[in-house]
């Protein structure tokens, strides 16, 4: 059995370039591991400047925290760690001042998608312009295609009225 640390905060200068130094954007990206330090999920959030739907070319453009690559090991899953990944996500964003989060997820991945909905996001659009790898390629080279996407957004509230429910 897993225990985790969840949501360990790396120093953004040791992980990547879209997390590092070079990005000016605020950027975190949280690691939870088990207690051998052995990674067990990752995800990455960073303001970026597009529409609710995710839409860098949008009309409703402003910077919004944007969650990205929510991972978690196979054998790791079922035990509450993508959900406290999220938290730790929802929690930076309000810490930085946002009111919402926004992601986008392929739309065939249901375990994914019913998670988000069960942590309260809801779909705000369709994307069909995201590609993805397709095999086939000209002297092996790489083909892309289509992948249809949903965009989600959750509004974040702060302090004990925004953990009440909406009653109208």
């Amino acid at each position: 059995m897993y225990e985790f640390k969840a949501g360990r905060e790396f120093d953004c200068f040791h992980v990547n370039f879209r997390y590092g130094p070079a990005n000016e954007n605020e950027k975190c990206l949280f690691v939870a591991s088990d207690e051998e330090d052995r990674v067990l999920g990752c995800v990455g959030l960073e303001v970026v400047n597009v529409g609710v739907d995710g839409n860098p070319d949008a009309e409703d453009l402003e910077p919004r925290p944007l969650l990205e690559f929510l991972a978690v090991d196979s054998k790791a899953r079922g035990r509450g760690l993508g959900k406290s990944l999220l938290k730790q996500c929802e929690e930076k964003a309000k810490y930085w001042g946002y009111k919402e989060i926004i992601l986008q997820v392929k739309a065939d991945n249901n375990v994914a998608i019913g998670l988000y909905k069960k942590m309260g996001y809801s779909v705000v659009s369709e994307d069909n312009t995201i590609l993805r790898p397709k095999e086939g390629g000209l002297l092996g080279g790489m083909n892309f295609e289509p992948a249809l996407h949903l965009c989600m957004q959750k509004e974040l509230g702060s302090g004990i009225l925004a953990s009440l429910p909406k009653l109208f």
